[in-house]
């Protein structure tokens, strides 16, 4: 095995009780993954309850919907829930840029 173990990472299910419904962290380092998500983003993950799977890092943001694009308004209703996820949590930075890719 290469790298340290990637440990879970708890969240008071008593303070944000629809968060830990919903997802689970890992990590090898909780101090800066709880030092990102901050109150407001964890309430607000935990409230808007996406149907996808959302799995970032320090450099990469990814969202996840199984299924088929068949239309335009499929990928309009998809590009929505991404946009939606990633105002919710984005920190923006004067120092750094954020792109965002959405493969079809």
């Amino acid at each position: 095995m290469i790298g340290k173990p990637k440990s879970s990472i708890e969240v008071d299910p008593r303070t944000y009780p629809e968060f830990a419904k919903h997802y689970w962290l890992k990590g090898s380092d909780s101090g800066p993954i709880l030092a990102f998500l901050s109150s407001g983003k964890i309430t607000f993950l935990g409230n808007t309850k996406f149907e996808g799977i959302i799995a970032t890092n320090s450099q990469y943001f990814v969202y996840f919907e199984s299924g088929r694009l068949q239309s335009d308004k499929d990928c309009d209703t998809f590009i929505r829930a991404v946009g939606g996820c990633f105002t919710g949590i984005a920190r923006p930075t004067r120092d750094k840029r954020v792109t965002v890719f959405v493969a079809l």
